[in-house]
Formats: structure tokens, C-alpha cells, sequence
């Protein structure tokens, strides 16, 4: 490059950069609006899940597991009789552990902890798209030997539908929002430059922490009842509206 060829374009840059700033300042700043809606919509369930436990203590840790074993095979017996499926039936959380107990020395120190047994456990999953099954799952359990009900909780098989109807919903309320707002202001909305997704949440019925009972063999046992209540799902959005001035009094958002 020579010397006159880049003298030329240190004489062109400032110009070229006061140009750019001119412009700049030219245009207006853009007037928005920014506004936030939230929907929900519930629906019914369409399958649920029950989840049986079995707790058992012996000896060793053999015996601890063979009692869990019987009672779990017993449980998945009575489900199936009930009419579960192979795979609507899993095993989970099949556990052996040792049960520690500590005692004194005559003097009064404590001694270090010993092994007095073993505690084992096993958690039998049952989901069903029969409702009506659950509280009859529940008692042929309990009736098996099954000690705990951990919970039951009821679910959509699809829940897309439902998420966009959430979804729809919060549009809808800030849209409804942004018209109530530009209206007090005698502005006009121009068009929505920005749609965020603040996030779907889907809050499904779960109940947890059933009563232990225990079943004698010649005793009637009341039915248990489950409600399956309804799955809400809950959408929010964030839209933000390029306004513009309108005559006072005579704006139509």
C-alpha cells in the first residue's frame, strides 16, 4: 500500500464513523412493553403406579433376605392374579443391610457399635392404566406381606396435549395482559419482537406415607379407597410488544 493510498483512508475513517454515529442517533429508540402470563390446565389421569414395600429382619443376612424373598414373591403372586402384567410389575430398591447396637462397659464407656442382625428390603412397582385397580393392589399387597405402601401417584400416558394447552393458555392471559396495559396508556401494540418460555411444570397426584398395617388371616379388611384427583400442568411465558403512540382516547390495541 502506498502512502497516499493509506493516508486516504485515515482521512475516510472519522468521517466514515461520524456517518455511522449520525445514523445511530437518527433512529428513535424502540418503545416495548413487556409482559408476563401463566396458564394451567388439568386434566384426568390415565395410569397410575402403586409401590408396595417389604421390610424383614433376621439373624444373617441370608435369613433377613429369604423372608423378603417369600413376601415379595407372594406380592407379585397377588398381583397377578389381579390381572398385572410381567411388565407392569418391577422390582427396585432390593437392599441388605446390618443393625448395629451399642452397649456399655461396666464403667459406664461405651463399647463399640456390634452387628446384632441384618435388615433387608424390596420395593414392588406395579403401574396399571386401570384405575380402578389401585386400592384392590393396595389390599392384595398388604394381604401378601407387603409392610409398607410407599406411595401411589397417577400419571399421564402423554401429557404433550396438555402441555400445550397450558402453554396456550399463558399466551393468551399475557396477550390479554398487554391489551389491558396499552390501552390505559393510549399506546398501541405493534407486534410481539419477543416470546420466552419461562418453563412447564407437570404436578401429578402422589400420596405417600400409607399406615403400616397388618393383616391376621381371618380378618375383613375395609377396602382401601384412592382418589386419583387430577394432573395440572403449569405453563408461563414472557412477551414483550413494540408499541407506538396513538390520539389519546382513540387507541385500539
Amino acid at each position: 500500500m502506498s502512502w497516499k493510498i493509506f493516508l486516504s483512508a485515515l482521512t475516510l475513517a472519522p468521517v466514515a464513523m461520524a456517518a455511522f454515529a449520525q445514523s445511530q442517533a437518527a433512529q428513535p429508540p424502540v418503545s416495548t412493553l413487556t409482559v408476563q402470563g401463566a396458564g394451567r390446565f388439568a386434566a384426568a389421569p390415565d395410569q397410575a403406579s402403586v409401590r408396595l414395600g417389604v421390610v424383614a429382619q433376621g439373624k444373617t443376612a441370608k435369613a433377613a433376605q429369604e423372608q423378603v424373598n417369600k413376601k415379595a414373591t407372594a406380592i407379585f403372586a397377588a398381583l397377578k392374579k389381579l390381572g398385572f402384567t410381567d411388565k407392569e410389575l418391577q422390582t427396585s430398591d432390593l437392599n441388605v443391610s446390618p443393625l448395629y447396637v451399642t452397649e456399655n462397659n461396666p464403667n459406664g464407656e461405651s463399647r463399640p457399635p456390634r452387628i446384632s442382625g441384618y435388615q433387608a428390603t424390596n420395593a414392588v412397582t406395579a403401574k396399571t392404566k386401570k384405575l380402578d385397580l389401585v386400592g384392590p393392589a393396595i389390599d392384595a399387597g398388604l394381604d401378601a406381606g407387603a409392610n409398607q405402601v410407599e406411595g401411589v401417584s397417577f400419571q399421564l400416558e402423554n401429557d404433550r396435549a396438555a402441555r400445550s394447552e397450558a402453554l396456550a393458555s399463558a399466551v393468551r392471559e399475557a396477550r390479554d395482559k398487554a391489551k389491558t396495559i396499552a390501552k390505559a396508556l393510549d399506546v398501541r401494540l405493534v407486534e410481539a419482537i419477543e416470546v420466552t418460555e419461562g418453563g412447564v411444570n407437570v404436578f401429578t397426584p402422589r400420596y405417600e406415607g400409607f399406615a403400616m398395617r397388618a393383616m391376621a388371616a381371618d380378618s375383613v379388611a375395609t377396602p382401601t379407597p384412592v382418589a386419583a384427583g387430577e394432573v395440572s400442568v403449569d405453563a408461563s411465558v414472557t412477551l414483550r410488544y413494540r408499541i407506538a403512540p396513538c390520539e389519546p382516547g382513540k387507541c385500539e390495541p
